[in-house]
């Protein structure tokens, strides 16, 4: 039981991480950062990647190869 209960503690941690983080970016226009910065857009996508990792439990990496996601930014960036 404290394995089941450390993980949801663990997963609610995550989740509250990932709303304060979206907030953040969301006040801080990343529009404009994330075109003058690309080390920001880099650092950023790494965060969410590696938040989606952890709560979806490897699931969308499964379904996604990380050089089609990597591709598609660096593309849209240009």
């Amino acid at each position: 039981m404290s394995f089941r209960t450390s993980r949801n503690n663990d997963d609610i941690v995550l989740r509250d991480a990932k709303t304060k983080f979206i907030s953040a970016m969301e006040q801080l226009e990343p529009k404009k950062i994330i075109g003058r910065n690309p080390a920001v857009s880099i650092l950023s996508i790494v965060f969410v990647l590696g938040l989606t990792y952890k709560i979806s439990r490897r699931r969308v990496f499964k379904l996604l190869p990380m050089g089609a996601i990597l591709t598609s930014l660096f593309a849209k960036q240009k």
